[in-house]
Order: structure tokens, then C-alpha cells, then sequence
């Protein structure tokens, strides 16, 4: 025969899995407080400089901008001998 499974009380741990006790009051407590947090953002944003236009001549400057950074980046490795490829921290 199986031998019961003790009773599990709040904030215990029933065999492997935790108790999670958040109800629904915390999950509303959570989501408001993202929501001011995006809120505080989003007004952070918009008081952080005059505005700019952002249309295709922007989008070109920036393409252009990023491409003479990743040419300048290919240059460096392969002067240092690279491959171009970053290697993950650990990995051979």
C-alpha cells in the first residue's frame, strides 16, 4: 500500500513543487504596479528631448550609421585574427 502524502500548509513545500499562494489581489497589486511603471516610462520619454521625425531619410541615416559600425567592428576581429563570431562564455 501507498503511504499518504502529508498535508501541505502555506509556504511549505509539498514534495518537489513549491506552494504558490498569490491570489488573485496580488496579481492585480502586480499588474498596477507595471502599469505605473509603464506609465513613468512612457512620460519619461516624452520629456526627454525635443522630438524628431522619424521617417524613411531617418531610417536610411540610421541604416547607414549601423553599417559602417558592423564594417569598423569585421575590420577590428580580423585585424586581431577573429572569426567574427563572439564565443559564448564557457564554450569552446
Amino acid at each position: 500500500m501507498s503511504q499518504a502524502k502529508p498535508a501541505c500548509k502555506a509556504n511549505d513545500e509539498c514534495g518537489d513543487e513549491p506552494l504558490v499562494t498569490a491570489g488573485p489581489a496580488s496579481r492585480r497589486q502586480a499588474d498596477e504596479q507595471a502599469r505605473q511603471r509603464l506609465d513613468q516610462l512612457l512620460l519619461d520619454g516624452l520629456n526627454s528631448g525635443a522630438p524628431i521625425v522619424v521617417d524613411k531619410r531617418y531610417w536610411a541615416v540610421q541604416k547607414a550609421k549601423l553599417k559602417r559600425r558592423l564594417s569598423a567592428s569585421k575590420q577590428a576581429q580580423g585585424a586581431l585574427g577573429g572569426h567574427g563570431q563572439r564565443r559564448r562564455p564557457g564554450g569552446d
